[in-house]
């Protein structure tokens, strides 16, 4: 059973490349034993590839030195809403909110990997950095932990191609590269970027509920009680 906490919500991110198989393993924490209420809230794709009859997602991909600063402003936006909207406001219930990516994914990958290709300047950097901060001032962010699920990029490429979801089947492997290495910069190691402690959860092979099974109960300890960990069902 998860101990109770000040505002009965605890709030974990589900961190990854994309293709890494973050959205099939987030439908899988559903699954877990915790004592209470598991809330699984995906990534809102859906508003980005159509809000107003406008697929922004794939202009970003399409242009992105024109729409790459206005498509994190999006990300950081709905990201907020899809936080606020999620928390459980009964004193008297506890929940468990899985998030499938952040706040904190423009800054520390997508905008980030921008950034360093030259497409964002520093003034524009700057503003996303402010916009995040007073963004998570404001809503109260409140994280216990992080799910890094952390697959080889040429593996994620080859589950794009599979899946063929018009707006990323083409990325190059070379992008895919490029976020996995800032993933693992900012995830792993003893000069992780963030203080959260992470869980990273090696993903090389698809995950299936007999291969969850396996380590179901040691990503369940996890949650009530987390610290830097790996966890690679292979092994188990």
């Amino acid at each position: 059973m998860i101990a109770e906490n000040n505002n009965n919500n605890f709030n974990f991110l589900i961190e990854g490349n994309i293709g890494a198989g973050k959205s099939t393993f987030v439908d899988k924490l559903k699954y877990l034993e915790l004592g209470a209420p598991i809330k699984i809230v995906p990534e809102p794709v859906n508003i980005w590839t159509n809000y107003n009859n406008h697929n922004y997602l794939q202009y970003f991909y399409d242009n992105p030195r024109k729409w790459t600063f206005a498509f994190q402003q999006m990300v950081l936006n709905t990201a907020a809403n899809v936080y606020r909207d999620n928390q459980q406001m009964d004193v008297n219930t506890t929940q468990i909110n899985f998030f499938e990516r952040s706040m904190y994914s423009p800054i520390n990958i997508f905008a980030l990997q921008q950034y360093k290709s030259n497409v964002l300047c520093d003034a524009e950097m700057d503003l996303i950095r402010k916009i995040t901060d007073d963004t998570c001032k404001w809503i109260n962010y409140d994280i216990k932990g992080i799910i890094y699920v952390r697959t080889d990029p040429q593996i994620t490429r080859d589950r794009m191609v599979k899946r063929n979801r018009k707006e990323d089947c083409t990325l190059p492997l070379g992008y895919l590269q490029d976020l996995h290495q800032l993933h693992d910069e900012w995830l792993m190691g003893d000069m992780k970027k963030t203080n959260l402690p992470v869980l990273i959860y090696e993903n090389n092979t698809n995950v299936t509920i007999e291969n969850f099974d396996r380590v179901k109960q040691e990503i369940s300890s996890w949650v009530q009680n987390p610290t830097d960990k790996v966890i690679n069902p292979e092994l188990f």
